[in-house]
């Protein structure tokens, strides 16, 4: 009996894993979101760079 439950356990162990399924729309558009936000920060960044700079180099003297 030993025997059998081993050879069960070995065969359900090398079945191939079930594929995963497809995000939902909601997912999708809450990860285009997170990506956008995240671009539109760091062109805010880039845009404000000179200034930052600028008030890095004040703040020093």
């Amino acid at each position: 009996m030993e025997q059998r439950e081993s050879l069960a356990k070995r065969e359900n162990e090398t079945r191939p894993r079930a594929r995963r399924k497809e995000p939902s729309a909601g997912t999708l558009a809450l990860g285009v979101l997170g990506g956008l936000a995240l671009l539109g920060i760091a062109a805010l960044v880039v845009v404000a760079l000179p200034d930052i700079k600028r008030y890095i180099r004040i703040s020093t003297m």
